[in-house]
């Protein structure tokens, strides 16, 4: 599962389906928008992220 929210925008806590598909990317699973798209960890300057629409999302 991949939850994760952007107070900014008013979006907490929004958990989705995910299937990994490599080490280091999974598709979000389900039907309409935004799934069947990849998230990817990626590693910069030490830190990890998931990279996922354009966002990089790191743990709390």
């Amino acid at each position: 599962m991949l939850e994760y929210s952007i107070p900014t925008f008013d979006m907490n806590n929004l958990t989705f389906p995910i299937a990994p598909v490599s080490e280091n990317a999974a598709v979000i699973l389900g039907l309409g928008r935004g799934m069947q798209e990849t998230v990817t960890l990626e590693t910069i300057d030490g830190q990890d992220f998931v990279a996922y629409s354009g966002y990089l999302l790191r743990k709390k």
